[in-house]
């Protein structure tokens, strides 16, 4: 896996360290795109926490995408509620 690849964001600010991947959700399935999202999410996690344990991981969407996935699809809603529910940032 290349954690510097071109959507996969590496930045500071102050003492803060984190790694942003922006996903586009461009496919023809809204959920197919979730269950990719949340696969690579884990996947660059566990790489991260072995060779980046100091960085913080995120997911970037578009405004668009978060309110029609994340705040509007029942699957999306219940994925993201239990993720910020849990020791995860998503």
């Amino acid at each position: 896996m290349d954690l510097a690849a071109e959507k996969l964001l590496i930045a500071e600010k102050g003492t803060e360290k984190i790694a942003v991947e922006i996903k586009t959700f461009s496919g023809d399935s809204e959920v197919a795109d979730l269950e990719q999202a949340i696969g690579q999410y884990f996947t660059y996690l566990a790489v991260m926490s072995r060779n980046y344990p100091d960085r913080v991981l995120y997911i970037a969407v578009h405004e668009d995408i978060f309110t029609d996935i994340f705040e509007e699809e029942p699957l999306g809603k219940l994925t993201i509620g239990r993720l910020q529910n849990s020791s995860h940032r998503f």
